[in-house]
């Protein structure tokens, strides 16, 4: 077998475990490849409940996994662990034709992709706040203060960090559910890792968020001062900093 030839037969062994009927394969790779697809297929929709557990109860069983296998479809696996997969399910859940009704479930999506990919981020050493104060006034406003790798900011038009706290609530009635994920008030909300290694998601004012958009997008940190203090004219830079440095939401 010529390498060319070999290519082609993985790609069409590929595709075929995710086509609709790999039944349909048997006869070019033999007997047990349907098997072999559909348990290829069960471990990647598994690995999606795993990874959305409040996406799956907000939508329902079935409905996940109807989703779950539309996805797997059009964005099969680029990686060999399971635990690098779903990282496009939240623009997919998105703009999911089916899921229209519930507009929040890209952003709830994404809080929880956050949630993984902090858990299994590289670990970095947290930012020194001591080292800003050795700096003179113009130098500190012109300083660009990095992110940490495992800090995701999601500015949301939903009630998300409510709905998915609320889901965690064993305490939560149908009808408290119902009520919070119809609540329209948009919220801001920051997932990193903790110096301990847990996760955290917290809640962001408007202007903590406002402050750290401008530090993910490399603006000096009197550029990012400024725009928090548009969106939030009581905003306090000196109590940012020390909760961001506190989060390990900052790296040196």
């Amino acid at each position: 077998m010529t390498d060319d030839s070999l290519r082609t037969f993985q790609a069409q062994f590929a595709r075929g475990l995710l086509g609709a009927d790999p039944t349909e394969c048997e006869a070019d790779f033999g007997m047990g490849y349907a098997v072999h697809a559909r348990n290829v297929s069960t471990s990647l929709q598994v690995a999606l409940e795993q990874v959305f557990p409040v996406v799956r109860e907000v939508v329902g069983v079935d409905f996940f996994a109807q989703a779950a296998r539309a996805f797997i479809a059009v964005a099969p696996p680029r990686r060999g662990w399971l635990s690098a997969y779903g990282g496009g399910f939240p623009d997919f859940i998105a703009t999911y034709q089916p899921a229209s009704a519930v507009p929040y479930l890209g952003d709830l999506a994404r809080l929880e992709w956050a949630r993984v990919a902090a858990t299994f981020g590289d670990v970095e050493a947290g930012f020194d706040l001591g080292a800003l104060a050795t700096l003179l006034p113009q130098d500190l406003m012109e300083r660009v203060l990095r992110v940490h790798p495992c800090t995701t900011l999601i500015r949301s038009a939903y009630s998300v960090f409510s709905i998915w706290g609320a889901h965690f609530d064993p305490t939560a009635t149908s009808d408290l559910l119902a009520a919070v994920s119809a609540d329209p008030n948009p919220e801001d909300l920051l997932i990193t890792k903790a110096p301990s290694g847990e996760v955290v998601v917290k809640r962001l004012q408007s202007g903590e968020a406002a402050f750290l958009s401008g530090l993910i997008s490399e603006v000096p940190l009197g550029s990012a001062w400024h725009n928090a203090l548009d969106t939030d004219p009581q905003f306090d830079l000196a109590a940012t900093l020390v909760g961001l440095a506190a989060e390990n939401a900052l790296a040196d």
